[in-house]
């Protein structure tokens, strides 16, 4: 059968492509949450210092930024069917490295094999939903998907737990690693590029050249840079935050325990997944998907700055505050369905991974500064001080009021007038 002479119904297709691509996805939001767990395994198994934890966590988001660049080219000139699969591919490779890593440098090397071939996840999909689905879906078909992708934090919460504790991390990441072949071979057998009659069919194979200078209108275009001002720290927030450093604080400032923790941070989980599908559609509602991301931004940046100037919030306050974060960072999706808006089909490939490129390079930089930030105010009774974690919360606001100054200079793309054609 020749490319685009599938004969079945495209409504059809485009929902199986849908949840296989979304199956696959599962894997990379539960590669990148897996260290939560992991991590007091490797500490008493290979004596590492919090220094290590933070350089292997960040080794995975930084080798994920970094390998935006080739995946967009690749989604562009080979079609994103065969891109993903072979992306999807080094998670296999960096899992079975991991389940035989004796040192902080092999785990680091793992995570960020791992890292790399996921980076493909989320660009992969909407490179290929902008082909099955209406423009004018876009950012709820985001918002969907990277929403119900979260179900792999809770994955890799109390179930990867259980098989940690039932068979050992090691043959865990092995058990993980069979499970993404299986997940790659039947994404294989179900996804297409585009549907029957589309232009991707007809394209003309893009030289090496030509493939460098799509990625140069992109990175030359000016409407896109007041959005990658933004982007640098949307999804940075929520890692910095979620990740990192809402454990601690609840611990430090709150008292909490193990137990206790987990709930609070299932809670502010909850409430990122009901935001991040719930942006989905405010765009089409309002008719805008620049006011959509300044009510997000604003909201966020509102939270942190109430963390940071309330001393000793009431606990009912703080997870108040923390969830209001959770639902308000996710204008995230909105963003992307904005940028890649601005960007004709051929080169949709190259936009989209420059801006997940940015997204998580802005969150690599967040968690390795912000540690630096917590460092600076000296310990108190083996506890980070509260001015430490209040300092952290009102560089964060700083920051993302800074970059929102920045975004109000973009272009407003409207779902009316995509409809319209």
């Amino acid at each position: 059968m020749t490319p685009g002479a599938d004969k079945r119904d495209p409504r059809v297709t485009a929902v199986a492509i849908w949840l296989s691509m979304y199956v696959l996805y599962l894997m990379s939001t539960i590669y990148r949450s897996t260290n939560a767990v992991m991590a007091p395994e490797w500490r008493l198994e290979m004596n590492l210092t919090p220094d290590d934890l933070g350089n292997i966590t960040a080794a995975f988001f930084f080798a994920f930024a970094v390998a935006q660049i080739p995946a967009g080219l690749s989604l562009d000139r080979f079609g994103p069917r065969w891109t993903i699969a072979g992306m999807m591919l080094l998670p296999v490779i960096g899992a079975i490295i991991l389940s035989m890593a004796g040192t902080s440098g092999e785990l680091g090397a793992a995570q960020a094999i791992m890292g790399a071939g996921c980076a493909i996840g989320l660009s992969g999909a909407i490179v290929v939903f902008a082909r099955w689905f209406p423009p004018d879906r876009m950012a709820t078909l985001i918002a969907l998907f990277s929403g119900l992708g979260n179900v792999g934090i809770l994955l890799s919460a109390t179930p990867l737990a259980a098989a940690v504790q039932g068979f050992g991390w090691r043959d865990t990441f092995l058990g993980l690693a069979v499970l993404n072949v299986l997940l790659v071979l039947q994404l294989v057998l179900v996804v297409r590029d585009a549907p029957p009659g589309h232009p991707f069919h007809a394209r003309r194979r893009e030289t090496l050249g030509d493939i460098l200078r799509g990625a140069g209108e992109v990175w030359r275009e000016p409407a896109i840079r007041p959005i990658l001002a933004l982007t640098f720290c949307s999804l940075g927030i929520v890692l910095c935050i979620r990740a990192l450093w809402a454990g601690p604080y609840l611990a430090d400032v709150h008292g909490l325990g193990t137990i206790e923790r987990g709930n609070m941070l299932l809670l502010m989980t909850v409430a990122m997944l009901i935001g991040n599908v719930g942006f989905g559609p405010l765009d089409r509602i309002f008719d805008s998907r620049k006011r959509v991301v300044v009510a997000g931004a604003a909201l966020t940046a509102s939270s942190l700055l109430a963390l940071a100037l309330v001393p000793h919030p009431p606990l009912a306050l703080a997870m108040g505050l923390l969830c209001a974060l959770g639902l308000a960072c996710n204008y995230v999706v909105t963003i992307l369905a904005q940028g890649r808006a601005l960007f004709p089909e051929r080169l949709v490939g190259r936009a989209i991974t420059l801006m997940n490129a940015v997204n998580f390079l802005g969150g690599t930089f967040l968690l390795l500064s912000s540690g630096h930030l917590i460092r600076a105010f000296p310990m108190v009774d083996a506890k980070t001080p509260e001015i430490a974690y209040r300092a952290l919360f009102g560089a964060l606001a700083a920051m993302v009021a800074f970059m929102l100054v920045f975004y109000l200079r973009s272009r407003d793309v409207r779902p009316s007038a995509e409809r319209r054609g």
